[in-house]
């Protein structure tokens, strides 16, 4: 095959790659980023730079400017910290050059959560993943062709494209010449098994899981019959653990902003409609009630 044929498939398949990985990273990046509501900011602060700089650098500090107002800006620590590795003093930075020196006496510091890190690393590391198995994929179907190789000398290639023809319009009879070579119709054959349904739903708990880390609602699409009541349940149990360092984090900031400049701000992430996604997801013949409540059933009273 000549180098600028071998180049060309090479780009296209980077591309691809490329392609995929950006969807997955941009996917369940906007996905995190709309998770919650901030409510009673004030209007100078733009909430989408907000989580976004949550989510790419852990941190970032609400304060007041006396030109600009209020305004929450990505931060970098400055001096000493207390003793529980708190900061006393920080800085406040922005892309177009603005820095304004800050201290827990005029900012508060918004962390993504109790670690204190980004939600980026997270995201990146299942957006590859994903794009992985799409690749896998797209090259397992690529690899069900069966193309039809047709062997002949320079002076014979018109009469076989004729048989071609002939054969490839459903005729049930076929005439050729006594110097037709027998093996001159064969079929190029890559014998590669039909996975990519089985990777395909790999992909799919992947993407829960991915969806999971990042505190979002999600249900096993893969499974052949509906879920049952419990394991709507666990499932959406480990999105609200998920959840809880996040929110709790932005929530305490909240309580110490309001405190220190008498606002009225709050942070929830979108609510679970944990009874509204059993009803979805439960199999027909798993009643929406506690085992307890089995003497209730079907309209009956307790007492009877």
């Amino acid at each position: 095959m000549p180098r600028k044929v071998r180049d060309t498939f090479f780009n296209s398949s980077l591309f691809e790659n490329k392609a995929s990985w950006n969807n997955y990273t941009y996917r369940l990046y906007e996905m995190a980023m709309s998770r919650g509501v901030w409510s009673g900011m004030p209007d100078t602060i733009d909430l989408r730079y907000l989580e976004q700089v949550l989510i790419t650098q852990g941190a970032a500090v609400f304060f007041r400017d006396d030109i600009l107002g209020f305004l929450c800006l990505p931060v970098t620590l400055n001096g000493k910290l207390d003793v529980y590795g708190n900061p006393h003093d920080f800085i406040a930075i922005s892309d177009t050059g603005y820095t304004k020196n800050l201290n827990i006496d005029n900012g508060v510091i918004i962390y993504n959560n109790y670690l204190r890190t980004p939600n980026i690393f997270d995201i990146k590391y299942y957006a590859d993943r994903l794009y992985q198995y799409d690749r896998i994929i797209d090259v397992n179907i690529n690899a069900q062709k069966t193309p039809t190789l047709i062997k002949a000398d320079q002076n014979e290639i018109l009469t076989m494209k004729n048989v071609y023809q002939k054969y490839d319009g459903n005729q049930p009879v076929i005439y050729g010449k006594k110097t037709l070579a027998d093996d001159s119709l064969t079929v190029l054959k890559t014998d590669a098994p039909w996975v990519a349904d089985k990777i395909y739903d790999l992909k799919a708990k992947i993407w829960n899981e991915a969806l999971t880390q990042l505190g979002i609602p999600n249900s096993d699409t893969t499974k052949r019959e509906r879920m049952i009541k419990d394991e709507v349940l666990t499932a959406q149990g480990a999105v609200i653990a998920t959840r809880n360092s996040p929110e709790k984090m932005r929530q305490i900031a909240c309580d110490k902003i309001n405190k220190m400049f008498e606002l009225n701000i709050w942070y929830q992430f979108d609510s679970l409609d944990i009874d509204n996604t059993i009803k979805k997801e439960v199999s027909d013949d798993e009643p929406l009630h506690n085992d307890s409540e089995g003497d209730m059933r079907d309209g009956g009273r307790a007492d009877e």
